[in-house]
C-alpha cells in the first residue's frame, strides 16, 4: 500500500476545486489519496528515488557501499528546489523514509507508520522503496506546485523486458530524439517522464534506450547511468551536464570506486571494452548490445 502523507506545508489557499473522474465529479476535499496520488503523477513533475528497503549487501558490485535515507532525501530537495515544491524539510523526509525502512524489515502485519498504513508485504530482502513527491490535487495548474504536495512511499519492484531472452541484460536502441542537456529538469529522476517515454526506441529485440544530449554526447540509457570501459581500460560515466540524471546510487558509484566523468561520444561508447547501465535503484546490468554493437 502506497504511503501517502500531506507534510505540514499545505497552502491555506481553500477554493473549491472539482475534478471530473470515470464519470464522476468530485471536490478536491473528497479526493481519495490513491486518487489524488495519480492525478498528481500525471502532470509528470514528482521527483523519485529508489531505496534499498534491507540493510543487506548492494545488489550490485560497483557501488560498494549502503546508501542513506538521508543522501536520498538529499536528491529529492534539489529535485524540489529544481521543480518549485517549497516546505520540503530533509529531516523530516529522512525520519520518514528510516520509519518505512524500519517497518519493512520488522514488522509482522500492518504497522502505523508516520500516521500511514504500510503493508508488511513490503518486507523481505531485496526489497525497495519509491519515495516520491507528488503535487496534490491543488497543483493542477500550470505553476510549481509550491507547498502543495505530498510525500509518497510505496513499494517497489525493478523490472525489464521479459520477453527477451535475457531480461537482465540491456540490448539498446538509440532514440531519434535528444536530451536537452541545458534544461535545469535534465538531471532529474522523475515519475512517469513524459520524454523519455516518448522518445523511447522501437527497434525490435531491444529492451531499453540510448538518449544522446543536443551535442551529441551520451547522456543515459533509459534512467541508468551509463558507465564504459574504454580501451585504455579506464570508467567513465557521463557527466551531469551532459544530462546524466541525479541519484544518490550515483554519487555513491564516483565516491567509492576508480570511475570517473567525462563527456563519451557514441562512437567512443561503441567502441568500448563493455558498458553497464547503474539503475536508479543500485543495480548494475549489463549492455549486451547498442544498436548493431554486440558486446561480448
Amino acid at each position: 500500500m502506497a504511503q501517502n502523507m500531506a507534510l505540514p506545508t499545505q497552502s491555506l489557499d481553500t477554493g473549491a476545486a472539482a475534478y471530473w473522474i470515470e464519470g464522476q465529479i468530485y471536490q478536491a476535499d473528497s479526493l481519495s489519496p490513491e486518487s489524488e496520488t495519480q492525478m498528481g503523477l500525471l502532470l509528470g513533475i514528482s521527483p523519485v528515488v529508489y531505496v534499498q528497503a534491507q540493510e543487506a549487501a548492494p545488489v550490485q558490485a560497483k557501488v560498494q557501499a549502503q546508501v542513506q535515507a538521508s543522501e536520498h532525501a538529499q536528491v529529492l530537495e534539489w529535485a524540489a528546489r529544481t521543480l518549485g515544491y517549497t516546505g520540503f524539510d530533509v529531516a523530516e523526509v529522512t525520519k520518514s523514509i528510516t520509519a518505512a525502512l524500519a517497518a519493512a524489515a520488522h514488522a509482522a502485519g500492518q504497522v502505523r507508520t508516520a500516521g500511514a498504513q504500510l503493508s508488511s508485504s513490503l518486507a523481505g530482502q531485496g526489497s525497495y522503496f519509491a519515495v516520491a513527491l507528488v503535487p496534490s490535487a491543488k497543483s493542477h495548474k500550470a505553476a510549481p506546485p509550491g507547498t502543495d504536495w505530498l510525500l509518497q512511499i510505496s513499494g517497489f519492484t525493478p523490472q525489464l523486458n521479459s520477453s527477451l531472452a535475457h531480461a537482465d541484460e540491456l540490448r539498446v536502441g538509440l532514440s531519434s530524439y535528444r536530451r536537452n542537456h541545458s534544461s535545469p529538469a535534465c538531471n532529474l529522476l522523475l515519475e512517469q517522464d513524459g520524454e523519455l517515454l516518448a522518445g523511447q526506441s522501437h527497434r525490435p529485440q531491444t529492451n531499453a534506450t540510448l538518449w544522446l544530449n543536443v551535442d551529441n554526447n551520451v547522456a543515459l540509457i533509459d534512467q541508468h547511468c551509463v558507465v564504459a570501459v574504454l580501451q585504455d581500460g579506464s570508467e567513465v560515466t557521463p557527466p551531469l551536464s551532459d544530462g546524466a540524471l541525479h541519484t544518490a546510487w550515483r554519487q555513491a558509484l564516483l565516491a567509492g570506486s576508480a570511475v570517473s566523468e567525462r563527456s563519451l561520444s557514441l562512437a567512443e561508447l561503441l567502441g568500448a571494452k563493455s558498458v553497464s547501465g547503474l539503475t536508479p535503484w543500485g543495480q548494475t546490468l549489463s549492455v549486451a548490445s547498442i544498436e548493431d554493437r554486440v558486446f561480448l
